[in-house]
């Protein structure tokens, strides 16, 4: 039967393209975006086949199993609805099997960078994530600052970099932080299989150093560099940036001291302020004026911004550094700073836009918690958290691509539809039978576990008998 043509919708702008849905009868593009994924992960399977060919496969399991719309999307829920899949078998493969969590994200930084890299735009992104997490076993889990809940949690935080360009991003790679009671216990490291060489003290600035070196050796084309108040107020961090070549534009806590005109001296004084300096909220601004943002599904984000050239004078600095002091005024009437040592003929335009690239890493992490499982992952060790967010990153490079090369013909394409097609695509509806087997299964686990843990406490009461 002929398929009937769908009349077209008024526009108010002719000459932009008019958003396509995926037509009704059309299951062929369902199939293509599941062989696609299929394809993807036929050319990474080198990178998993450590010791066999099962490890591709394994590999194609758990990616199937962040992208499907699972309530909970550990390897238990994987192995039910994922033909041929089994939990033992993913556990091994996140938790224990040997293969390189840096090579998978040397080979999805290839690929991003094909896709956002080498613009004037392109922009690495530092930035941390933070999962709460129960217990004391699970690598670098401490009472710590949760940034999503904006207060001390039970948590391990991650320090990640993404490359973006324009609204588009994706995650290029990981560091798990690990707080000085876990680097000081040689034990409690060695349990959580931490290897020798990651058990040494370091702070997320250093973590953040280590990804932008990272970045550089994976060939990444980007010239810009930017990340939060956090890591903005370590001006040691903006001068070895600045040093490599790099633009920054760093947010800044409202507390840095900035001069509006260079200081006199050959020497850094003791005291900036009885010096002259300011905070950047007291200091007087340029008259602000609206500039385009971005564009967002509900029309242009303008913010009112204002740039003007100041001095900071950092303590390792032999002399004051002029660059520019970025204010924007959010939609939200919260201001922000920035620091950016962008050339002095840098338009305000484009210092606001740059600034703005910034948002589509926490875009990113959104994406990464709500569809493709990235908080969803039940390991303890070191090698499961790495791997684990490895495969995030794959799942969001299937993201990058399948909405880029889809641009034109489908602009609503969502990271939701995807994963609803992937997860239909892969994901069973299993029968009464199955689902009865499945719970026996699982109960059939947890008396495993059960009977290990009364054998563990039998020991341990043995052992003070004796004693």
């Amino acid at each position: 039967m002929a398929r009937t043509k769908r009349p077209k919708a008024k526009s108010s702008n002719p000459s932009q393209a008019l958003p396509v849905s995926v037509p009704k009868n059309d299951l062929s593009f369902l199939e293509r975006t599941a062989d696609r994924l299929l394809v993807m992960m036929k050319s990474f399977a080198p990178l998993f086949n450590v010791y066999a060919e099962a490890g591709s496969a394994n590999a194609a399991d758990y990616l199937k199993g962040l992208m499907g719309k699972l309530p909970g999307k550990n390897m238990e829920r994987m192995a039910d609805v994922i033909d041929k899949a089994k939990q033992q078998n993913l556990q091994q493969f996140i938790s224990d099997s040997p293969w390189s969590s840096r090579e998978v994200w040397d080979a999805i930084a290839s690929r991003v960078n094909a896709r956002l890299g080498g613009h004037r735009d392109s922009m690495l992104v530092i930035d941390e994530s933070c999962e709460s997490k129960q217990g004391k076993c699970s690598a670098g889990v401490a009472c710590q600052h949760n940034g999503r809940l904006g207060k001390i949690d039970n948590c391990q935080v991650g320090v990640y970099s993404a490359l973006v360009c324009g609204v588009r991003s994706s995650l290029v790679g990981a560091r798990l932080f690990l707080p000085d009671e876990w680097t000081d216990s040689q034990e409690r490291c060695e349990k959580a299989g931490i290897p020798e060489a990651e058990i040494k003290p370091r702070s997320k600035i250093d973590l953040a150093r280590e990804l932008i070196a990272q970045a550089v050796d994976q060939g990444l084309s980007f010239r810009l560099i930017s990340f939060d108040s956090f890591y903005g107020r370590d001006q040691g961090l903006l001068m070895d940036i600045a040093k490599q070549g790099f633009t920054y534009v760093a947010d800044i806590p409202t507390s840095t001291l900035v001069w509006s005109k260079k200081p006199k001296g050959k020497e850094r004084p003791k005291s900036l302020s009885e010096a002259g300096a300011q905070r950047v909220d007291v200091i007087k601004h340029p008259v602000a004026r609206s500039v385009h943002v971005r564009p967002s599904e509900n029309g242009p984000v303008r913010v009112k911004a204002s740039a003007q050239r100041v001095w900071t004078w950092p303590t390792a600095a032999a002399e004051s550094i002029e660059q520019w002091l970025l204010v924007t005024e959010q939609t939200d009437g919260t201001m922000k700073y920035s620091l950016s040592n962008a050339p002095s003929d840098t338009r305000l335009e484009v210092l606001v836009r740059w600034q703005g690239q910034r948002f589509f890493i926490e875009q990113t992490f959104k994406n990464a918690k709500s569809h493709v499982g990235m908080g969803d992952y039940q390991v303890r060790k070191y090698v499961g958290w790495e791997h684990h967010m490895a495969m995030v990153g794959l799942a969001l490079l299937f993201l990058l691509e399948e909405r880029m090369d889809h641009a034109e013909s489908i602009p609503l394409l969502s990271p939701s539809d995807i994963t609803e097609i992937i997860h239909w695509h892969f994901c069973t509806q299993p029968s009464r039978e199955a689902v009865i087997d499945q719970i026996q299964q699982r109960h059939r686990r947890r008396e495993r576990v059960s009977e290990s843990k009364h054998r563990v406490d039998r020991r341990e009461q043995r052992k003070k008998v004796t004693k």
